[in-house]
This record gives structure tokens, C-alpha cells and sequence, in this order.
């Protein structure tokens, strides 16, 4: 394992999907020649050192997955960028601009800090190119994509996204619906349960505390998380969470209970 570490030491990591081509990641983001990239399909890494690790997001949403490869990524020890295309359906003709969340940018060190700046500096990042003028519905969209998917703690509700582009609630809902495919209730949701899964399996917060962060009952955060999961948060805190922290590291077979 130190092998491993000093040999990734300054090093990008970045976990890809099956549907995504190979490099796609260099065509995303100007990364320095002077940056070594380092793409795997396996979801599951071991290896550490790395100085960043971006996990590209397929929104498939599924626990043995999701919950397997977050437990991993976390025992890396290293800050993890979900990196998430945005979404549009084929009608919308739009394609090829992308969002960022960091679960924690409060931990970044400098070097880090420069090479989310760089992220941040892609003509693929959040505004589609600069092609799109602030009417376009497009841009509405991807402006609600890029506000829910960089701040998933925070309480996302109609009223506050309608504000927020200066558009009705109903055509908010609607607009989004029809451009992307996905109610903008389900977007929000599965950004926002994305976010507490990593919490839970990251932090010390009982679930009673994730919940009331995100603004949710705890029993009606326990019911919306295993619709959502298809797992109980009580049963990841009881079973999994330990497996962030060095537990079993026989991850690859672990098996998931509701």
C-alpha cells in the first residue's frame, strides 16, 4: 500500500462508467501536460496516493454499487470529486457539458484547489460552451442542474428554483421535465440522497442529524432513503459504515441487505 501511494503521489484518478470512451476525461478538462491521468473501469480501487479521485456518475443510482464504490473511494483517504454529465434528453439536441459536486472542498490543499479551478475553467463546465443565451430554456436548465448538483445539502424546493430563473414554478416543472426527461422532484431527490449516503458512510452524524442537515423528518428520511436505495440508513450505519473506517475489506462480494 505505501508503494502505491508514493507511486500515484500527485496523480489524478478518475473512475469511469462502461459507456465512457477511454480519455474522454482530457477532452473534458484542460488538464497541465505535466498532470498525470489515471482512468479505471474498476469501480472499486485500492490503490491510494492519489491527489484527487473523480468518480464519473452514470445516475444509475444503485445501492450495491453506489454503496460499494463509495466505501471504497472513502478508505482512499483522498478528496472525491462525483463528476455528473448533465442531463438532457436526445429531443433537447444539447449535449457535452458537465457539473462537479465535492463532498468537501473545505479539505482541499492548494494543489487540489488549483486543479478544481482548472475543472471550473472547461468550456464544457455547467454553461454549455457559452453557446447559450440566459433565456434559452437550455440555460435555465442547466442552471438548475449545476445549482443542485454542487450543493446537494441544501433544501432545493420549486419556489426556490423558480426564483432563482426568474421563471413560474409551473414552467420551471414543466420545462424541466420536457428537456431532460426527469421531474425536477426526482433530480433533486436523487442528488440530495446521493449526498447523505456518502455522509453517512463518511461522518460520525447519526442519521437523525443527516436528516434534520437536509431538512427532512427522520422518519421520513428513513422512509425516502430506502426508496431510494432500496436499503435502511440504520442497517449502512450498523453494517457498512465501519467498512469506510479499515473494517473487512472483502468488498468486492459484500453482499447487500434490506
Amino acid at each position: 500500500m505505501r508503494r502505491n501511494s508514493a507511486r500515484n503521489r500527485g496523480k489524478v484518478l478518475v473512475l469511469i462508467s462502461k459507456r465512457d470512451k477511454p480519455d474522454f476525461i482530457n477532452r473534458l478538462i484542460p488538464f497541465p501536460a505535466s498532470l498525470r491521468v489515471v482512468e479505471s473501469r474498476n469501480r472499486f480501487p485500492s490503490q491510494s496516493g492519489f491527489s484527487l479521485v473523480f468518480h464519473v456518475c452514470d445516475y444509475s443510482c444503485l445501492t450495491r454499487n453506489c454503496l460499494r464504490s463509495f466505501i471504497s473511494l472513502q478508505r482512499l483517504n483522498t478528496p472525491i470529486v462525483v463528476l455528473r454529465p448533465a442531463i438532457f434528453s436526445k429531443a433537447a439536441g444539447f449535449s457535452k457539458s458537465f457539473i462537479l459536486t465535492f463532498f468537501d472542498d473545505s479539505v482541499l490543499s492548494p494543489r487540489q484547489r488549483e486543479m478544481k479551478e482548472t475543472c471550473e475553467r472547461s468550456r464544457y463546465y455547467g454553461w454549455g460552451q457559452g453557446r447559450l443565451h440566459p433565456s434559452d430554456p437550455l440555460h435555465k436548465v442547466l442552471l438548475i442542474q449545476k445549482d443542485v448538483v454542487e450543493n446537494p445539502w441544501r433544501n432545493h424546493d420549486l419556489a426556490g428554483i423558480s426564483k432563482l430563473i426568474h421563471r413560474s414554478p409551473s414552467w420551471t416543472s414543466s420545462t424541466f421535465k420536457e428537456l431532460t426527461g426527469v421531474s425536477l422532484c426526482r433530480f433533486v431527490i436523487n442528488n440530495r440522497f446521493c449526498y447523505s449516503l456518502w455522509k453517512i458512510l463518511s461522518s460520525d452524524k447519526s442519521i437523525k442529524e443527516i436528516a434534520l442537515d437536509l431538512g427532512y423528518r427522520p422518519l421520513s428520511f428513513s422512509g425516502r432513503f430506502r426508496s431510494q436505495f432500496g436499503i435502511r440508513p440504520s442497517r449502512v450505519i450498523n453494517k457498512y459504515a465501519y467498512l469506510s473506517r479499515g473494517g473487512s475489506s472483502s468488498i468486492k462480494n459484500m453482499q447487500i441487505k434490506k
